[in-house]
């Protein structure tokens, strides 16, 4: 039995112009009213693998939708039923739903991943004088070895932290700065050994060019960091909201393709 792929909600019908294509290359449509429907295709599958080609499909879908809509990008695999399973949950969760759409509504996801280099960092002579001290001791061979192990150990701990405590001064100022012309982020701090900052801004779709010279500044005061900038992207990390429950199954308003 056909079933039916969903790429988004959006605030609106789509235009005829909108002749997309989707998965296994059916036309997309859309399902239901003025104010809030979902786009989706006809589908034979119940369930997609997470291939590169079929993300890459779904995202353009969801993409071209920005140009003319808001769009609440759907995670990556959702089917339903039919139409009016759609319907239902959108009734349902219609008050969620119009709560996202103001809250994106003409801005962009961007992304911006900071690298660094935490060795020179790690080095001995980084370390306060006063943690220095101990290193002295775990060299001396009169020392018990149960208590070389802990001195050891205690050292790398001081040095974790030294690094840890170097790389959220880095992220403090990033995030200040950037947040001056962000409505919403979502970060995660020291994803990576190598990764200091995964983060992305919800930021005004006139504004994009002046947040990417702000990036553009971050890179010149921090040339011992490297960024990545990305985007514009739907919002896909600023609209989660669970739209139903299938088993184990659960239907999220959000996308693993997201730049985080």
């Amino acid at each position: 039995m056909a079933c039916l792929y969903v790429y988004g909600i959006i605030d609106g019908e789509l235009n005829a112009i909108e002749e997309l294509h989707g998965m296994e290359n059916e036309p997309i449509f859309s399902v239901g009213s003025n104010d809030i429907a979902a786009v989706v295709s006809v589908s034979a599958k119940r369930r997609f693998e997470m291939t590169e080609e079929l993300l890459l499909i779904h995202e353009r879908v969801v993409e071209s939708l920005m140009s003319s809509h808001t769009v609440l990008p759907m995670r990556y695999g959702t089917v339903v039923l039919n139409e009016s399973e759609i319907l239902e949950i959108i009734k349902a969760r219609s008050e969620s739903i119009e709560a996202l759409f103001q809250k994106v509504r003409g801005k962009v996801e961007l992304g911006v991943k900071v690298l660094w280099n935490p060795e020179p960092i790690k080095a001995r002579g980084q370390l306060p004088s006063c943690h220095l001290a101990i290193l002295p001791f775990t060299q001396q061979s009169s020392i018990q070895e149960g208590q070389r192990y802990l001195m050891e150990k205690l050292y790398e701990e001081l040095v974790q932290r030294k690094v840890k405590s170097h790389g959220e001064k880095f992220i403090s100022h990033i995030l200040e700065k950037l947040s001056s012309l962000s409505f919403d982020k979502v970060s995660v701090k020291f994803p990576t050994e190598r990764l200091l900052l995964a983060a992305s801004f919800l930021v005004k779709k006139g504004n994009v060019a002046a947040f990417e010279l702000l990036v553009q500044q971050l890179i010149t005061e921090y040339q011992q960091l490297s960024f990545l900038f990305t985007g514009p992207w739907p919002p896909y990390n600023f609209t989660k909201i669970q739209l139903k429950e299938s088993g184990n199954q659960t239907f999220l308003l959000d996308n693993p393709p997201a730049p985080l």
